[in-house]
């Protein structure tokens, strides 16, 4: 998958929050290691986990995590639109 691919899978899953965020935004998530999707996940509502942890926990649940880890979540690669 590319890049593309992948931001384009997150714009699908922050969509399945749609009316149910608010007031907090729409946000989907996808985990890639090795150029597979292993862990994604959506802002399903106000109040709840948000995207990122939804995506960790299920990316968790396959690897079948046993130990702690941490995670860095960075903006690498993010482009801004033209103006």
């Amino acid at each position: 998958m590319t890049e593309e691919l992948y931001m384009k899978r997150c714009l699908e899953l922050a969509a399945l929050g749609a009316g149910a965020a608010a007031p907090n935004p729409m946000v989907g998530c996808v985990i890639v290691h090795d150029g597979r999707i292993i862990g994604e996940g959506w802002h399903r509502r106000c109040g709840e986990a948000h995207a990122e942890v939804n995506a960790v926990a299920i990316g968790c649940r396959r690897a079948r995590c046993t130990s702690r880890w941490s995670l860095a979540v960075t903006g690498a690669g993010r482009r801004r639109a033209p103006n």
